[in-house]
């Protein structure tokens, strides 16, 4: 300061060897206002609290837990840490997706802020925030501690409130926040000072499938014990350990060296808890086996469940010396066409779900009788070799396993396919606009999967007329489609190969409608010949494209994993004995 009035002497000293003298008068006001300046601006900060703000750190407002899995109902609390600062009011905005989650019970004060604030015209009740999807949170310390400077209350780190979030979609592997909405939000200090801060939201995953544990699929010993005589055969078991989990049914890819080892059948008994097989095949030519099992037919089918479980028996033979070969299962995490343990129960929005985890392949000895080698190598979710396409059931030379049990002998009645009838696309009027409609297929709900079925749709309009179509509708890959409908009320009729037909409404269209969102209630999948029923026919189409690849057989991928297996076996016996929808 003192160096700035010297310089501003200085300046006056200069300019008065220069200005007329009737100027000094004018520049003494001049450098008065110029020193006032500096002096004015100190004072002003002190005043507004500028420089204790410029230091002040951002309270932190955030939400415990930061991550959670709903269901079941949790709950949640809104922190705050104060950062050194004294905090006596709030004011917090959470933000949600009322599309995904509610708030439900009651919502609880802390012990810090008590003081509740009532807001009018803003969302602070649980009703008002699920219907808008925010909720408005005002509270304060109590007056006699906001004005004692000896009350620590308010400082360090302490909850807001907590309130309890239910999952209001039953569609699976939903992810959505709890956040907030900063620009809406304050948090004042004791001096009345209006603090910066900083959020963070919490992070909630919907309706993710629990493994209710971890299944296995094992060998047994082989018999013989190892060491095995070369050119002798063994039995060996395969293995199945549920995990606690009803279990629909089972894959089993297998891959063993043929130049060590030949397969000369695969069996299963006739008590076996599985009472259908679909496959049961091998190849000595590229070295592998495939066995399928599952619940099989009937309203009564029963779930298996268990340790210990004999899925089938390989007898095997040893032909050349070795100190150790491996009997392999084919298995990668995430892999839906390799081997898989198949969970009961598919859920309508949902997924059917491998809950295989583990495996543990056998080690064979030939020919070492000093070789001490384990019969079993330790579980491992690394992947497992490649597996070689394994070829259809018709026996190769050189043997092949038993046959399948036989299919019901009914020949599905073949359904005319629809006309390839023009998509409706009304006169333009100023009642009509353009929809896009979206679908969902049970078993195609993961992220990723391809939706771009082809649909027969119908409709009526609920004020007079009959039933149109069907028209055949190519979805996009996201399962939608754009039609343009007058203003009205209406029922909708969807219809693709593999799916029960699904009937959609009342809807009723206005000219502010853009989307018909359908996906809460997906197509349900089984109904793989199309006449409407979920029955024997369809597990007799199902056993004659089981494991094909092949697109002209993809209605009966239900999953859309590529490859049909006894994942879409576990679609088909979730709905076993339902029909199809009517539009009338």
């Amino acid at each position: 300061m003192r160096g700035l009035i010297k310089k501003l002497n200085d300046l006056k000293w200069k300019f008065k060897l220069s200005l007329p003298k009737q100027a000094e008068k004018h520049l003494g006001v001049i450098l008065v206002v110029l020193l006032s300046l500096p002096i004015g601006v100190y004072l002003l900060g002190r005043e507004l609290g500028f420089f204790s703000k410029a230091q002040q750190v951002p309270v932190s407002v955030y939400i415990e837990p930061g991550t959670q899995n709903l269901p079941p109902d949790s709950n949640f609390k809104v922190m705050i840490d104060t950062k050194g600062s004294k905090v006596a009011f709030v004011r917090v905005d959470i933000t949600f997706d009322n599309t995904k989650v509610n708030l439900v019970n009651s919502i609880n004060s802390g012990s810090v802020l008590t003081d509740v604030i009532n807001v009018p015209n803003e969302p602070t009740t649980i009703a008002a925030a699920n219907s808008v999807g925010h909720l408005v949170i005002v509270r304060g310390l109590p007056a006699a501690c906001s004005q004692d400077p000896n009350c620590a209350s308010g400082t360090g780190t302490f909850e807001v409130v907590n309130f309890d979030v239910t999952s209001v979609t039953q569609l699976q592997n939903q992810t959505t926040n709890l956040g907030f909405l900063e620009s809406s939000m304050q948090v004042v200090d004791s001096s009345a000072t209006s603090l910066s801060l900083t959020t963070t939201p919490a992070t909630l995953a919907l309706n993710v499938p629990s493994n209710n544990g971890a299944a296995k699929l094992y060998f047994s010993s082989p018999r013989p014990a190892n060491p095995q005589t070369n050119g002798s055969s063994f039995d060996i078991d395969l293995l199945l350990d549920t995990g606690g989990a009803d279990v629909d049914g089972v894959d089993a890819k297998l891959t063993f060296n043929k130049t060590f080892l030949t397969v000369s059948s695969v069996s299963h008994s006739s008590s076996s808890v599985f009472t259908s097989y679909p496959t049961s095949t091998f190849d000595n030519s590229a070295g592998t086996v495939s066995v399928s099992a599952n619940i099989g037919l009937g309203g009564s089918a029963t779930a298996v469940n268990g340790t210990d479980i004999v899925i089938a028996t390989l007898k095997v033979n040893s032909i050349s010396e070795t100190a150790g070969t491996q009997i392999s299962y084919v298995f990668t995490p995430g892999d839906r066409n390799d081997s898989n343990v198949v969970k009961s129960g598919t859920l309508s929005t949902g997924d059917p779900q491998d809950i295989l985890a583990s495996v543990e392949n056998a080690n064979i000895v030939i020919g070492h009788s000093g070789v001490a080698t384990p019969t079993q190598v330790p579980p491992t979710q690394t992947p497992a070799p490649t597996s070689t396409p394994i070829p259809s059931p018709t026996p190769t030379t050189g043997g092949s396993g038993p046959t399948s049990t036989p299919a019901p002998t009914s020949t599905p009645t073949a359904t005319p396919k629809p006309t390839n009838t023009p998509i409706p696309s009304a006169t333009p009027t100023p009642s009509s606009q353009s929809l896009t409609f979206k679908f969902l297929f049970q078993g195609r709900t993961r992220v990723g999967v391809n939706n771009n079925l082809t649909i027969s749709f119908y409709y009526k309009n609920l004020a007079g007329g009959s039933v149109n179509g069907p028209f055949n509708l190519p979805l996009n890959t996201d399962g939608t489609f754009q039609l343009t409908y007058p203003s009205g009320n209406y029922q909708f009729l969807a219809k693709t190969r593999g799916y029960l037909a699904r009937l959609f409404g009342p809807i009723n269209i206005t000219t502010s409608t853009r989307t018909i969102d359908l996906t809460s209630t997906p197509l349900l999948g089984g109904d793989l010949n199309g006449d409407g029923t979920i029955n024997s026919l369809d597990y007799s189409t199902f056993l004659s494209v089981f494991r094909s690849t092949a697109i002209s057989n993809s209605f009966a991928d239900l999953d859309g994993s590529g490859e049909i297996n006894n994942l879409d076996f576990g679609i088909m016996r979730t709905n076993w004995g339902l029909s199809s929808d009517v539009l009338q």
